[in-house]
């Protein structure tokens, strides 16, 4: 005669509630219990009276998080942190070929519009000679902006450490090559210059720009809308240059316009 499963047998002569049943019954009971492991020596009242909770590197993510929690004081307590709302001017270089072109500050953003002449410039600089950017210090920057309206007729470039972004070899951040046609992530720190084409999709309409730097890890991250689209890992993090942001129009085409927005910039890096 073939032994029955342990777990099919009953728990006793008095109760035929199989042992396999009990157990699922209790397991539920547990699940159900909203005071399970809230004892002194529970796992629940340890995590709760820890004066650090642990969770797994990056567990924490931004829809666990109610809007209006995370002040500035947890932002900037220990790091460079430049808002920017565009009220004036008067802290940023610009360089304006022949004068030609137009600057406007519109609705907290501000608009730039190119020169009409092929090899026009029109560059806006956030510089400070005594404090200088530093990918070893964590260095990010982010934009609201549009590559749209500099396409077909010029390029835009957005990034850090040059004054002249077109010199590739002292230039990180985002460009467009190619009379506008193309958009691409890019990395030039005084070495080899690296470069990754983007999705021309993101060359149409306004979108949250932003590249940061893991110093610890060594890898540089390029992100649009929150989402990454681009990461590397250079040999070299310093910025030997006082830009700590840019935006550059240049003119390839003699039609048209080349002309871009600029919404919310935000700069920052560890002291």
């Amino acid at each position: 005669m073939a032994l029955p499963v342990w777990g099919l047998l009953p728990k006793s002569q008095t109760d035929p509630e199989k042992i396999e049943e009990a157990i699922a019954r209790m397991i539920e009971a547990h699940n159900e219990d909203p005071e399970a492991h809230l004892g002194p020596n529970g796992s629940l009242f340890s995590h709760k009276a820890s004066e650090i909770i642990d969770h797994r590197a990056l567990s924490i993510v931004e829809d666990k998080i109610k809007n209006r929690q995370v002040t500035l004081s947890k932002l900037n307590y220990d790091k460079l942190l430049f808002q920017i709302q565009f009220e004036s001017l008067d802290s940023w270089v610009i360089e304006n070929t022949g004068n030609r072109g137009l600057i406007t500050l519109q609705g907290g953003g501000c608009y730039l519009s190119c020169g009409d002449q092929v090899g026009d410039v029109l560059a806006l600089s956030f510089e400070n000679l005594y404090v200088r950017p530093n990918g070893r210090k964590n260095y990010q920057f982010q934009l609201f902006t549009t590559f749209e309206f500099a396409t077909m007729n010029g390029d835009l470039y957005i990034g850090v450490n040059d004054v002249h972004p077109w010199n590739p070899s002292y230039f990180s951040g985002f460009k467009t090559k190619n009379n506008g046609e193309e958009l691409y992530a890019v990395w030039g720190n005084d070495g080899p210059v690296s470069e990754h084409r983007l999705d021309d999709r993101y060359i149409n309409d306004i979108h949250l720009f932003s590249m940061w730097i893991d110093a610890n890890l060594g890898v540089v991250h390029w992100e649009i809308d929150g989402e990454e689209v681009w990461s590397f890992s250079p040999s070299n993090l310093y910025f030997d240059n006082e830009v700590w942001f840019y935006v550059a129009l240049r003119r390839t085409q003699i039609t048209g316009f080349v002309e871009t927005w600029l919404f919310n910039p935000v700069i920052m890096q560890d002291l």
